[in-house]
């Protein structure tokens, strides 16, 4: 049953390596302030927010307001890989997964 082994696959994330990594790069901003990460970088709008245009809309993808650094960002996208999030995405798509809000799998955004 695929809608077991995507279920397991997302409750196992926290066995990952690049969770574990994430989980260490959460510790060293635990007392961090957002307005002391943009006081140090003064363009970490533009390095961690992103505008996307889809059907003729704008939608603003921010991630500069988040405890977030490039170490982070990095293991945030080896996490996406390590995880197979594009392979079930693409899955979802062909039709190989239910996406119906009565299953146990619902993605709301891939």
């Amino acid at each position: 049953n695929n809608l077991r082994k995507v279920r397991v696959e997302m409750t196992d994330l926290d066995k990952l390596p690049s969770f574990k990594a994430l989980e260490i790069l959460a510790e060293k901003f635990k007392s961090t302030h957002i307005k002391d990460l943009f006081a140090s970088d003064p363009n970490r709008f533009s390095k961690y927010s992103q505008s996307i245009e889809v059907d003729g809309l704008k939608l603003l993808v921010d991630y500069s307001k988040n405890k977030i650094d490039e170490d982070v960002f990095g293991e945030l996208l080896k996490l996406v890989k390590d995880a197979k999030v594009e392979d079930m995405r693409g899955k979802m798509f062909n039709g190989e997964l239910s996406t119906s809000l009565n299953s146990e799998l619902f993605f709301t955004l891939l």
